[in-house]
């Protein structure tokens, strides 16, 4: 096939998979996979997106063999073909005679290098061997090789360059995946540098080790104001990629939530770039401020609210998880005061602000013993909204039963977080005695504190005695229940902690 048709054809395949037309896309791509190369590239990136939105093992199998065998198929069209140890290792890259190269040969190299990454993508996310991360970084490496080189051939020729269509498709892969490498290098974690600086990839670090100490000072101690700092210091250490310091102001955004500080925490959230949980994150926070304008707020929070579900993307036909419980709440929010009078006052939601942290991970920044003065303020305000809540509810019996277990379930949180490990323990009995009980919870809006309740007790029981057998055996019926909103991100955290408890075990018989 013609190398601009085959391009123009796989952008086509693209379209059509933006589009959620994803049978179409990969039916277009699988006709001519064998012998071209752009249609081999576009099949081996379609699979591999599917692979990571499923995690199944059967999907990502397959896409690990389709590449492999789109690997080899371009080998064909390649020029000077280096053994795999040589191009690792050749430091000053490969382009002697690049020159001498026809455009499809060029094309083939890109080809050839993309599809390597796609392949090191795979492997560092479905091998968690040590050999295997090692052969991820290699392939890593023979990528970046193979890119270095293509970009001082396209530089040392720009005298000389063409205007073909042809030639400025080549170009514009060539430069966006030099600054893709650019990119990973400034944002690739600290533990994973050192591989990849043994592998002779270096990066700036400036912007990652000053979000590393901001962290590591929250953490450590809850230094406050001190990890803010930092974490503006990150900000202002670089302009180009400003998709870190999205990171940067959803830890502030948290960090002034634990404070109670709102109007700061709403700023924050303001800034941050995705147009469905940070707008529901947003919305949360401005409702939670009472100092303004109480009917602006109100409409503020109406508007955002109506955002969320509107904002909701797609992903190779699946919705983000995360995306669809704001989605559910925002709708909740919403039909709470379709048929409000003005007269009447405005219903809200349950401490939505620190469901959303807890569901993200967030209650992780406040260390066992080390923020008492961020906890304790935070509990009673977990109280006060519980008090405030009972007093005015209106909705039937089991709604505030629910919200009930979700304040229940919270307060147990920032006790354990007190080192008030046996009162929090007795909390998480009573949430789980309430679901078994009254199994039309389960189903209900906040279904997942049934597993969430297993995953806190037994981290509390480690706590008191980590020599306690009971801890597994709640893990297990964690794991056992199935059916509800959050469950692969709930799944995660109890593997994580059963992997913890596993290596606590080896390390005491040792």
């Amino acid at each position: 096939m013609d190398l601009l048709k085959s391009i123009e054809e796989s952008k086509l395949s693209l379209n059509l998979f933006l589009e959620n037309r994803f049978d179409l896309a990969e039916k277009k791509l699988a006709k001519f996979v064998d012998c071209s190369i752009y249609h081999s590239l576009g099949n081996g990136l379609l699979l591999m997106i599917r692979a990571l939105m499923s995690f199944e093992r059967a999907d990502i199998e397959k896409a690990i063999e389709a590449i492999d065998k789109g690997l080899s198929m371009i080998q064909q069209f390649r020029g000077k073909q280096y053994r795999t140890i040589e191009l690792i290792f050749r430091m000053n890259g490969y382009n002697n005679n690049l020159c001498d190269y026809t455009e499809e040969q060029l094309h083939a190299e890109l080809c050839y290098a993309e599809l390597i990454m796609i392949r090191a993508i795979l492997c560092l996310l479905s091998d968690e061997t040590l050999t295997g991360k090692i052969g991820g970084l290699l392939r890593i490496r023979s990528c970046f090789s193979i890119y270095s080189g293509l970009y001082r051939f396209l530089k040392e020729n720009e005298d000389n360059r063409n205007n073909s269509l042809l030639w400025q498709e080549f170009e514009a892969g060539v430069c966006f995946g030099f600054g893709l490498f650019n990119l990973l290098l400034a944002s690739i974690p600290a533990k994973l540098a050192i591989f990849l600086q043994l592998a002779g990839l270096n990066g700036d670090k400036g912007a990652i080790i000053l979000f590393l100490r901001a962290r590591y000072r929250l953490l450590n101690g809850g230094h406050i104001d001190e990890s803010v700092q930092l974490y503006w210091r990150s900000i202002r250490s670089q302009s180009e990629y400003k998709q870190f310091h999205h990171i940067c102001h959803w830890e502030l955004a948290i960090t002034n939530i634990f404070l109670l500080h709102w109007t700061r925490a709403a700023w924050h959230a303001n800034k941050l770039y995705e147009e469905t949980i940070y707008a529901y994150l947003l919305a949360v926070c401005i409702e939670a401020d009472k100092s303004g304008d109480t009917s602006k707020n109100n409409e503020a929070v109406r508007i955002l609210m109506s955002k969320v579900p509107e904002n909701r993307i797609r992903i190779a036909g699946k919705s983000i998880p995360m995306e669809k419980f704001c989605e559910k709440r925002a709708l909740r929010r919403l039909q709470m005061n379709n048929n409000k009078k003005d007269s009447e006052e405005t219903q809200k939601l349950f401490l939505p602000q620190f469901e959303l942290i807890y569901l993200c991970s967030g209650f992780g920044l406040l260390n066992n013993f080390c923020c008492p003065w961020i906890v304790r303020p935070l509990l009673e305000f977990i109280d006060k909204e519980w008090e405030e809540f009972n007093r005015g509810a209106t909705q039937s019996n089991n709604c505030v039963k629910a919200e009930q277990l979700l304040w229940l379930f919270l307060r147990a949180i920032c006790l354990g977080k007190l080192g008030e490990f046996h009162e929090a323990f007795g909390i998480f009995q009573e949430v789980i005695r309430s679901f078994s009980e009254s199994p039309a919870l389960r189903y209900g809006q906040y279904e997942y504190l049934f597993p969430c309740a297993h995953l806190e007790l037994a981290l509390i029981l480690d706590e008191i005695n980590p020599s306690e057998l009971r801890k597994v055996v709640l893990l297990e019926k964690a794991l056992a229940y199935k059916g509800y909103g959050l469950e692969t991100r709930t799944r995660l955290r109890i593997h994580s902690a059963l992997n913890k408890l596993e290596e606590g075990r080896k390390y005491a018989n040792s």
